[in-house]
C-alpha cells in the first residue's frame, strides 16, 4: 500500500538507501531503539507526545513551540528538501502524533510506516543496532498551519452550535465516564462521537504481529456510521490528542476538506470548571 501518507514495507525497503530520505522511530521507550531498529532510522530525540516543555521537563497541554520543533529536527538531521517516513512500535500512533506535529509547521513531506516497527520485522528487512552518522543541523523554518488546530476559547464557542462534529478517540469506558483518570472531572464534549482510534486498524494476524489501517472504503464507512459528516468540519482529539492525532491522519488520508486537532484535549477540557460535559 503506498499513497500521499502510508507507505508499506516493501515500499520503505525498496527506498531504504535514497539520500534524501531520513526514516524515524518513534519509540514509546527509547531503549527499543537501542535493542534493534530499522536500518538507517534515527531516533525522535524527545518524548514522543512532542508537546512543549518548561525548563524542568515538564510537559505541557500543549504542542511544542516552533523553536523547540526546529530544534527537533536539526538534532535528527533532517533538511527542508528531504523525504521522511515515520515509524513507530505501537501501530502508528506516534508515528500520525510526529506528522501531524511536522504537518502543522509546514514540514510536509512525511509519511507513516503502515504497519510500523512490526511489518518491518515481519519482512525480515534489514535492521542494526548502529546509530547512523549524521551532521546535527537543519535549514528548515517552521511556520504553522493554524487552520489545523483549535484552541479552547473557539471550541467552546462552537461546541453547541451545529458548524463542527467532534471526533473522540478514547477508549469508550473514557468517553462514557466509568473509567477512572486523573482529570477534574469525567465525561466528553457534549454530542461527540466516540470512535476509539484502535477501531480503524486491523486485527492482528497473529499475537505480537502488525496491525494496518483497514482500507479507506472501510474507515469511511466507520465514520459515517458514526455520524460524522464529511461536509461538517470535525475536531479530533482523546486525553492528550496522541490519538487525536490518529484521527486527523485518517481524515487527511481520507480526503476530509475540514478537521482540526483540539490539541490540549481532555487534558485541559476535563481539568476546568466552565467546560460542559456529559456522562453516558
Amino acid at each position: 500500500m503506498n499513497n500521499h501518507f502510508l507507505v508499506s514495507a516493501e515500499w520503505l525497503n525498496d527506498n531504504i538507501d535514497n539520500e534524501s530520505l531520513k526514516i524515524v522511530e518513534a519509540p514509546w521507550k527509547p531503549e527499543s531503539y537501542n535493542r534493534a531498529h530499522i536500518k538507517n532510522a534515527r531516533c525522535l530525540c524527545c518524548h514522543s507526545y512532542l508537546k512543549s516543555e518548561d525548563t524542568d521537563g515538564n510537559r505541557s497541554a500543549h504542542v511544542c513551540d516552533a523553536t523547540e520543533f526546529k530544534t527537533l529536527l536539526a538534532n535528527m538531521g533532517i533538511n527542508a528538501g528531504d523525504e521522511v517516513v515515520v515509524y513507530d512500535d505501537f501501530h502508528g500512533l506516534f508515528s500520525s502524533r510526529f506528522w501531524w506535529v511536522c504537518t502543522y509547521y509546514g514540514f510536509t513531506n512525511v509519511k507513516v510506516l503502515n504497519g510500523g516497527w512490526h511489518s518491518w520485522a515481519e519482512k525480515s528487512y534489514p535492521i542494526s543496532i548502529e546509530f547512523p552518522q549524521y551532521t546535527s543541523s537543519t535549514n528548515f523554518t517552521p511556520k504553522t498551519n493554524d487552520h489545523m488546530l483549535i484552541r479552547l476559547d473557539e471550541l467552546k464557542d462552537r461546541v453547541s452550535s451545529d458548524s463542527i462534529s467532534v471526533w473522540d478517540t478514547r477508549r469508550p469506558e473514557e468517553f462514557n465516564g466509568t473509567e477512572e483518570t486523573n482529570n477534574k472531572r469525567k465525561g466528553h464534549i457534549p454530542n461527540a462521537r466516540n470512535i476509539e482510534w484502535k477501531n480503524m486498524l486491523q486485527e492482528e494476524k497473529y499475537e505480537g504481529g502488525p496491525r494496518y489501517f483497514k482500507s479507506n472504503d472501510e474507515m469511511e464507512q466507520v465514520l459515517i456510521d458514526a455520524g460524522l459528516n464529511k461536509e461538517k468540519e470535525i475536531v479530533t482529539h482523546c486525553q492528550a490528542s496522541i490519538r487525536g492525532a490518529v484521527g486527523s491522519f485518517i481524515l487527511e488520508t481520507l480526503g476530509y476538506p475540514k478537521h482540526r486537532l483540539y490539541d490540549a484535549a481532555m487534558a485541559e477540557w476535563s481539568n476546568l470548571d466552565d467546560t460542559p460535559l456529559e456522562i453516558d
